[in-house]
C-alpha cells in the first residue's frame, strides 16, 4: 500500500514542462516512479499561486 503526498514547486509552467520533457527525466527518473509509485492510482494537480495581502 502507498500513501503519499508529493509537492513540487516552480517558476513557471514553462519550467514544469521542461522538466517532464526533458531526455535524462524521461529516461532515468521517470522509469523509476513505478519503484515506489502506483502509478494506477496517481492524481496531478496543477495550480498557479495566488498571494492576498490583505
Amino acid at each position: 500500500i502507498f500513501d503519499a503526498f508529493g509537492e513540487q514547486s516552480f517558476d513557471s509552467l514553462d519550467d514544469l514542462n521542461a522538466l517532464y520533457t526533458c531526455e535524462a527525466f524521461q529516461e532515468v527518473v521517470d522509469p523509476d516512479h513505478a519503484n515506489f509509485i502506483d502509478l494506477a492510482s496517481v492524481s496531478r494537480i496543477v495550480s498557479e499561486e495566488i498571494v492576498v495581502v490583505g
